[in-house]
């Protein structure tokens, strides 16, 4: 174990001082550094929380299989760790590979894993920007995959909303906003500041953005968001923006 550690630490170091004479984007090594960093603290988290169920309805309510049939562990953070873990120190040992030629076979433990997430702020810096920009949303991706674990539930899952949820020519169904029937297409609704249909709503939250860029309401506010709301006087659904702005009900 020490002389794999050993290595890995020599091997980065030439890399470093390699890559200190090439060109590099600067920007891109800091965002890998922190998605580096981003990605350690959420798997610590999540590991802590392998041992601990989510909140579910007894089973004598939904009708599942009794509790002492469960597993001893959470399978949704167990699984999502896992895959995260497999999938950096495979993404090391890739990038190792292609700067150094050679690869250090790492096990599965939490050291080894940690070792090879931190490795790819050196090994990074030796290959072409573009790809170092690719590693840092996989570094990132995965950081918000393990965010929105609902034993964290920490990252804002945000929808594309649809008008309706028929064909407005056929009156079927629609899958996914889309008519499986004559492929008619539900138009979102437009945002009423920047007249685009870039507008979002938070999952799990009554919340509805607009991710124009640049777009801002009548105050200035940018992005624009409001808040889903019942009226009081009519009892239907409205949406109620930051700046006083009311529509629907």
């Amino acid at each position: 174990m020490q002389l794999v550690a050993l290595a890995a630490r020599v091997t980065d170091s030439l890399v470093q001082r390699w890559a200190a004479a090439s060109r590099y984007d600067v920007q891109v090594t800091g965002g890998v550094t922190n998605a580096s960093n981003d990605l350690l603290r959420a798997l610590a988290r999540a590991r802590r929380l392998i041992a601990q169920h989510d909140a579910e309805a007894p089973a004598m309510i939904n009708g599942t299989s009794v509790p002492e049939s469960r597993p001893p562990w959470n399978v949704r953070v167990a699984n999502t760790v896992y895959g995260v873990s497999e999938a950096a120190r495979r993404l090391e040992a890739e990038l190792r590979q292609q700067v150094a030629g050679s690869v250090i076979e790492r096990g599965g433990s939490y050291a080894n894993t940690d070792d090879a997430i931190a490795a790819l702020d050196a090994l990074t810096a030796a290959i072409p920007s573009k790809q170092a920009q690719d590693v840092m949303r996989f570094l990132s991706g995965s950081t918000t995959q393990l965010l929105r674990l609902s034993a964290i539930d920490e990252a804002v899952i945000w929808r594309p909303i649809r008008a309706t949820t028929v064909c407005g020519r056929c009156g079927t169904v629609l899958n996914d906003g889309i008519c499986p029937a004559c492929d008619w297409r539900a138009r979102p609704p437009v945002c009423p500041y920047c007249e685009t249909m870039h507008l979002r709503r938070a999952d799990r939250a009554y919340v509805v953005m607009c991710w124009y860029p640049g777009c801002e309401d009548s105050d200035g506010n940018s992005p624009p968001f409001a808040r889903l709301d019942i009226s009081s006087i009519t009892g239907r659904a409205i949406l109620a923006w930051s700046d006083g702005l009311v529509e629907g009900g």
